[in-house]
């Protein structure tokens, strides 16, 4: 059986994106280097996008999710991450604008407060796409 997103690893690995791995029901794309890794999935009806460890969106059509791949793989976009004992409690997708980046999405884990220690700052982002190859690509969809 096909994975429902083996045209999209055809068109990332065309495009040589390394690091492609289809699942059955998935895919995942390993990281560059300082960048975070991505998977798309099912969740019931929905197609689930998730970056690094935390950060994740559901969607309900699929062309929405694959352009939610494609554009975490350019350097236009930026996964910031608090990060507590060497894991993620809060992720902040941002978009690079003319003013500067600018916050899209947060998904955190509800815990309860913790003075200590407290949580650093971590920035990654992928460089495996241009933006205008991701553009070029949603254009002839």
């Amino acid at each position: 059986m096909e994975s429902r997103y083996a045209d999209l690893a055809r068109t990332l690995e065309a495009l040589g994106v390394s690091g492609v791995r289809v699942e059955p029901d998935g895919l995942s794309i390993k990281a560059s280097e300082g960048g975070f890794d991505i998977a798309i999935g099912r969740d019931g009806d929905e197609h689930v996008v998730t970056f690094g460890e935390l950060w994740h969106e559901h969607v309900a059509d699929r062309a929405t999710a694959v352009e939610l791949v494609l554009i975490g793989l350019t350097p236009g976009y930026r996964l910031v991450e608090s990060v507590r004992r060497g894991s993620p409690i809060r992720a902040t997708l941002q978009v690079a604008g003319a003013g500067g980046w600018r916050n899209l999405s947060h998904t955190g884990l509800f815990s309860c407060f913790t003075p200590w220690p407290r949580p650093s700052k971590r920035v990654r982002q992928n460089t495996l796409l241009a933006v205008e190859a991701v553009h070029a690509i949603l254009a002839s969809e």
